[in-house]
C-alpha cells in the first residue's frame, strides 16, 4: 500500500502508463492478499492504522464517495476503539512499552480527527463523532525516533505545555488545532436553524475570528522553513485560509458585508497560494485539493456575481483577483489532465470565469439594465450539474452555481433608497441574542478545549465585546504575503 502511495503521490505525465499501472497493481495486491492478514490480527490499533493508509491512498485518488465513506468508517472504528475516550487510556504507573502504546493511540486518533474534519468541512457534512465527546488529550509533540527514549525517562503522558519547540510532528499538531477550530465552524452552519437565526449575528464568528488570528500567530513557530510541503508557512496559511472561507459563506442578503469583504480576501490568498505550490511540488494533486480549489474559485466568483459593482469594496478591486480567477482555472485544467473525472469542474468554472465579470462600474450596470448569463451558459452549466452534484456535495457552492446559472445579475436599489452600510448592519446584530445564543454553545466545550502547545491560546473573553465596535481592520487580513519569492 505504500508503494501504491509514493506513486501517486510522485507526479506523473498522462503518457506513464507504467507507473499508473503499478500503483493499481501495488493497491490491488495489498487490499486483496494482505489486508485480510492484518484485519485477522486482534490489536484494533493495527487495524485503524491500515485504514488510514486507504485513506491515504483514496486522498490522492479520484472518488470523492470513497474518500468519503473511508474517512467516516475510520473515525468510527477509533469509537468502537474507544481511542476517543481519555478514561479507556491505561492507568499509571506505566512501563515503557505501554507509555509508548498511548502515544500511538493518540497519534492514530488524532489522525483519524483530522481527516475526518478535513473531510466533513470539505464537504459540508455531519462529522463522526461530536468535538464535545472527545476527552483524549493530544498525542505529544515529540520526533519519533526520540519517542522511546522520551518515554523511558520521567517523560509524562501529556504533552509540553509551556516549550514549544519544532519537531517532525509539530506542523501536524497545529493543524489538528485549525481542524477543531474549523469543526467548531461547522458545528455551528449546519445547526438546523442556522440561515433563520444565527446567519445574520457577528458574536461567534468574532469568537472565531479571534481563535483563527491567534492559530496563524503561531504558524511560525511550528511550521518548517525549508519545507515546500504540507509543514511548511505557506500552506499552514492556505489553510487558515480556508478557514476564513467557511466562516464566511456568502448569500445575496449577507455578501455586501463582512461574508463578501473576507471571502474575497481568503479566496484569493488560497487560490494564488495553492497555484505556486502546483508549480513547485507534487503534493498538490490530492482529490480534496481539487474541491477546495473548485470551492474557493466559485465563491470568489459568486462574490462578484452577487455584489453591484457601487457596493464592491476594495478588496474587489486588488489586481490579484484576476490573477487568482486565471490561477483557480489553471488549477482545475491540470488536475483534469491528471483525473480526466475532474474535467466537469474545469468546464463548468470556465463558463462561469467568461460570464461574471470582474470589473464593471456601476453606469455600465444602469445602461445595460437587468441581465442573466447568456442562455447558452447557463444550460451548459445545467447539464454539468449532474456531474458536479456527485463529485463536489457541498451544499452551498452548489446552490451559487445555480444561482449564477438562473438568477439575474443583482441591481442597484430605487433612487432614494439608501442600501445598508457595514456599519450599520453590525450595529443592527447588537439587538440579536448574544454568543451563548449560538448553536455550537449548547453543543461543544468551549475554553480550555481548545488549547494548544503553548498556554492560553485561546482564553480570550470577548463576551463583552459588541459586533459594533468591533475593528475588523484590526485583525488585518493575515495570510497576505509575497507569493512569488524567489
Amino acid at each position: 500500500m505504500i508503494f501504491s502511495i509514493g506513486l501517486l503521490v510522485g507526479k506523473t505525465s498522462s503518457q506513464n502508463q507504467v507507473r499508473h499501472h503499478s500503483h493499481q497493481a501495488f493497491y490491488r495486491l495489498a487490499v486483496t492478499q494482505y489486508l485480510s492478514h492484518v484485519f485477522a490480527q486482534p490489536d484494533r490499533l493495527l487495524h485503524i492504522q491500515a485504514y488510514l493508509l486507504l485513506a491515504m491512498h483514496a486522498i490522492y485518488s479520484p472518488s470523492t464517495e470513497r474518500i468519503i465513506s473511508i474517512a467516516s468508517a475510520t473515525m468510527r472504528y477509533c469509537i468502537m476503539a474507544q481511542l476517543h475516550l481519555a478514561d479507556a487510556e491505561p492507568s499509571p504507573p506505566l512501563d515503557v512499552a505501554t507509555r509508548i502504546r498511548v502515544q500511538m493511540r493518540r497519534r492514530v486518533f488524532w489522525s483519524a480527527y483530522t481527516l475526518d474534519r478535513a473531510v466533513s468541512t470539505m464537504f459540508d457534512l455531519p462529522f463522526s463523532v461530536p468535538d464535545y465527546q472527545i476527552t483524549v488529550k493530544m498525542y505529544a509533540n515529540v520526533d519519533e525516533m526520540d519517542l522511546e527514549a522520551t518515554c523511558g525517562t520521567s517523560f509524562p503522558l501529556d504533552p509540553y505545555p509551556d516549550t514549544p519547540r519544532l519537531t517532525s510532528v509539530s506542523a501536524a499538531i497545529h493543524v489538528v488545532y485549525c481542524r477543531r477550530i474549523q469543526s467548531e465552524i461547522l458545528n455551528t452552519t449546519l445547526h438546523r436553524d442556522f440561515s433563520a437565526q444565527f446567519d445574520g449575528l457577528s458574536h461567534w464568528r468574532l469568537r472565531v475570528l479571534q481563535k483563527l488570528h491567534r492559530w496563524r500567530a503561531l504558524c511560525h513557530q511550528y511550521a518548517d522553513k525549508r519545507s515546500k510541503n504540507f509543514t511548511s508557512s505557506e500552506w499552514l496559511h492556505m489553510i487558515y485560509n480556508y478557514s476564513l472561507a467557511m466562516l464566511y459563506q456568502p448569500t445575496k442578503t449577507t455578501v455586501t458585508g463582512p461574508a463578501g469583504d473576507w471571502t474575497v480576501k481568503s479566496c484569493v490568498q488560497a487560490c494564488l497560494i495553492f497555484r505556486k505550490f502546483q508549480r513547485e511540488t507534487p503534493i498538490t494533486e490530492l482529490w480534496l485539493g481539487l474541491i477546495a480549489q473548485f470551492k474557493c474559485g466559485v465563491a470568489l466568483l459568486y462574490c462578484f456575481f452577487a455584489t453591484p459593482p457601487h457596493l464592491r469594496t476594495a478588496a474587489y478591486q486588488l489586481p490579484d483577483t484576476s490573477e487568482a480567477v486565471r490561477a483557480c482555472s489553471i488549477i482545475l485544467a491540470v488536475l483534469a489532465e491528471r483525473w480526466p473525472q475532474s474535467k466537469c469542474l474545469r468546464d463548468a468554472f470556465d463558463i462561469l470565469a467568461r460570464e461574471i465579470p470582474l470589473f464593471e462600474s456601476s453606469i455600465d450596470v444602469e445602461v445595460l439594465g437587468s441581465r442573466k448569463m447568456r442562455q447558452e451558459s447557463a444550460d451548459a452549466l445545467k447539464a454539468l450539474m449532474v456531474q458536479l452534484e456527485i463529485i463536489v456535495v457541498h451544499r452551498n457552492t452548489l446552490r451559487m452555481i445555480n444561482e449564477m446559472a438562473q438568477d439575474e445579475f443583482p441591481r442597484p436599489p430605487p433612487e432614494g433608497a439608501r442600501p445598508k452600510t457595514q456599519a450599520v448592519a453590525r450595529a443592527d446584530t447588537t439587538a440579536q441574542p448574544v454568543e451563548e445564543d449560538s448553536p455550537s454553545w449548547r453543543t461543544s466545550i468551549t475554553g480550555d478545549m481548545f488549547q494548544p502547545i503553548t498556554p492560553h491560546f485561546f482564553q480570550s473573553n470577548i463576551s463583552d465585546l459588541g459586533a459594533e465596535v468591533f475593528d475588523y481592520a484590526m485583525l488585518g487580513f493575515p495570510g497576505e504575503f509575497d507569493l512569488f519569492d524567489g
